[in-house]
């Protein structure tokens, strides 16, 4: 292998191109380049003629006086044409190739760098690890979208279509997630293309550079759930295709209890539940805290109960999920407290109820108290498989998910499985505690 200045008259187009078989001539080699890749071919001169150089070396074999091209053909093609125009038999490409032909130093291409080989087999393992894909990591691996937008960031040519690889690149520097790669970064971008929707969110974003313009953690709590939400297909471009699906996924996480802010007045593609929002918050920096942003909702009632005996300790730390834990700010404080009150309700029940020699392990009680109370008839069949099902389940929504929150010192509860698991377990923690619901 050398590297060697050639001049272009020594350089020949390849006749025998895999990209269209043998031909007669270099003159049909190029004509067929034009033919079938024109738009391409112009796409390549005009760059070939601002940077003034071609920036890849064509691969080359002796023949004669010659120089074969054996891959390349496509530089070299614009490279002759530009620099004659007139051997291109197309009139519209010779037309833009004349224009062309006058913006550039022909003595800059006077002399063209390539690569020699001499050894066919050489030459032909080269062209199939350019051409054949990535042959299972041999050959070149061809980027994905999230490595072409990386390296458009680092080399300063980003746009607006970075957007979605920069949040994910910023949501993993902050912990949110492990791998940027794993976010659907065009379904972001889609979400955060409207400076209406980022500003709801708390995002400030200025070419590559994220951050937070409202209180961190409740913006980086919106974040990490839109974030695991697109992870796992829970929204997809299809509801996120206009303003108004944008707003309307926001308003469903801001009922759920996240800090998103309210659709700015007379903004556009305000739904009806967002005008609400902004009406109620319009007042307000930031969406009201009273809106479901504790776990236990404020409307169940628990009265005195601290008053009753065994269940002081059980109504404080009720009235702590209830009025003074947030939620967003701080789950894992309500993770913890949430499986204490879920052992103290059961615990209650069972010594209240007398249930008779249930199991150790919480999971065992509370199945155990769920069956007692369906032989009282204070719960229903139907209810008792959804107990059972919790109680047997691995998944977020399980007595084993609630033991992690405590033992674990690596899962952090998330929001969403927080509320989903107070919904399964809220009829039966009232029953346990004689708390009227009605």
């Amino acid at each position: 292998m050398s590297y060697q200045e050639i001049p272009i008259e020594k350089l020949v187009v390849n006749t025998d191109n895999d990209r269209h078989g043998p031909v007669s001539n270099e003159a049909e080699a190029i004509s067929w380049h034009f033919d079938n890749l024109g738009k391409l071919a112009i796409t390549l001169a005009s760059d070939i003629a601002k940077a003034g150089q071609i920036y890849e070396q064509p691969l080359v074999s002796k023949s004669g006086s010659k120089y074969i091209v054996r891959d390349g053909n496509r530089r070299m093609t614009c490279l002759k044409s530009l620099l004659n125009p007139s051997i291109v038999l197309d009139s519209h490409y010779r037309k833009v190739f004349e224009q062309l032909s006058e913006r550039i130093n022909k003595k800059d291409f006077k002399n063209i760098l390539c690569r020699v080989e001499d050894d066919e087999e050489t030459i032909n393992e080269i062209v199939h690890r350019r051409h054949t894909g990535g042959a299972s990591g041999v050959g070149q691996v061809k980027w994905d979208a999230f490595a072409k937008e990386n390296h458009l960031n680092r080399i300063g040519k980003t746009d607006s279509s970075s957007i979605g690889v920069a949040v994910a690149n910023y949501a993993a520097q902050i912990g949110i997630i492990d791998d940027p790669k794993t976010v659907p970064s065009s379904t972001l971008k889609r979400l955060l293309s409207s400076k209406d929707i980022r500003e709801r969110m708390g995002l400030v974003i200025s070419g590559n550079e994220v951050s937070f313009s409202q209180d961190d953690r409740a913006a980086r709590q919106i974040l990490k759930q839109v974030i695991q939400d697109l992870i796992n297909r829970e929204v997809t471009l299809r509801d996120l295709w206009d303003v108004a699906g944008k707003n309307a996924y926001l308003d469903k996480l801001f009922k759920e209890g996240f800090a998103v802010l309210p659709v700015r007045k007379g903004a556009k593609g305000q739904t009806k539940k967002g005008k609400q929002a902004a009406e109620a918050g319009k007042n307000k920096p930031q969406c009201p805290l009273d809106i479901r942003q504790t776990l236990i909702p404020k409307g169940i009632n628990f009265d005195n109960a601290e008053k009753k005996p065994g269940l002081s300790k059980i109504w404080r730390v009720w009235d702590e999920l209830q009025t003074k834990l947030y939620i967003n700010r701080s789950p894992c404080a309500v993770g913890v407290m949430f499986r204490c009150l879920i052992w103290f309700s059961v615990e209650h029940y069972i010594s209240s109820r007398g249930v008779k020699s249930p199991p150790q392990e919480l999971k065992g009680r509370v199945k155990a108290v769920a069956q007692d109370m369906l032989q009282k008839e204070l719960i229903d069949q139907p209810y008792l498989k959804v107990i059972i099902s919790y109680a047997d389940s691995e998944k977020l929504v399980s007595v084993a998910a609630a033991h992690q929150w405590v033992h674990s010192q690596d899962l952090v509860p998330d929001v969403r499985p927080l509320r989903q698991m107070w919904e399964t377990l809220e009829r039966f923690l009232c029953v346990c505690l004689k708390i009227d619901l009605a």
